[in-house]
């Protein structure tokens, strides 16, 4: 009997010993699992061409906004062109030329209008489009805002300065801009909840649980009470009197 008791009392000291490395390596499981940005996020401001012939008009303002990086939408060069009022080439895919078919309906702020603006902005993944008119006798070439999330063409008119369209540039950057990093490292998940002594409650072991060494010292127990029940008889033989507390 003594040698099972002695055997259980040995197993639990091993789990003590052992409890800080599989700590150890649960933590560092955890560490490397990764998040997962969802590609759907909206970046960037497309620019589109109001009206036949405004393509010439529109590709500077177009160049001037998607040289910036962090407005940059995430498109491909051929439907950045559609939009601008381009010509399309003959072996332009479907979704491009789609992206074309609905420029060519934009008027400006009328509800049907909005509605293009809103289906363009949801296919590109855009936070906001520019919308530029070419010039006229009347008046020079302008820009409007629309805003995907409100859904609404700002009456603020833009115009060409001495500096080209640094103006209407910097107005967007400063709403608009999302800085993204070259390379996109593994991240690991930090997002826990602390304990009521300020430590991390999610994703912390069980082997930090007073549940699970309250169950240890139950099973021990218990060995040792098996061990004595079993050794009863043997108890008897040997002179060894076994007395249970009340």
């Amino acid at each position: 009997m003594l040698d099972r008791v002695r055997g259980a009392a040995v197993a639990l000291v091993v789990l003590a010993l052992i409890a800080p490395s599989l700590e150890a390596a649960a933590a560092e499981s955890e560490a490397t699992a990764p998040l997962v940005d969802p590609a759907t996020s909206r970046r960037g401001v497309g620019v589109i061409a109001i009206g036949d012939g405004a393509a010439d008009a529109t590709w500077p303002v177009a160049l001037a906004i998607y040289g910036e990086a962090s407005l940059r939408p995430r498109i491909e060069d051929r439907d950045a062109r559609a939009l601008a009022g381009g010509q399309l080439p003959k072996d332009a895919p479907k979704a491009t030329a789609e992206l074309a078919e609905l420029r060519a309906q934009v008027r400006g702020d009328d509800t049907a209008s909005r509605l293009l603006l809103k289906e363009i902005a949801r296919r590109t993944a855009a936070v906001a489009l520019v919308l530029v008119w070419p010039k006229t006798d009347a008046k020079p070439t302008e820009a409007r805002i629309y805003d995907a999330a409100g859904d609404v063409v700002e009456p603020t008119l833009h115009r060409e300065g001495t500096a080209g369209w640094d103006a209407l540039v910097g107005t967007l950057r400063g709403r608009y801009a999302k800085v993204e990093p070259a390379t996109t490292p593994t991240t690991t998940s930090t997002a826990t909840t602390p304990g009521k002594d300020g430590s991390s409650g999610k994703g912390s072991s069980v082997l930090k649980s007073p549940w699970f060494w309250g169950a240890v010292a139950l099973a021990v127990a218990g060995a040792v009470v098996w061990a004595a029940t079993s050794s009863r008889g043997s108890a008897q033989a040997t002179g060894l009197r076994v007395e249970w507390g009340k």
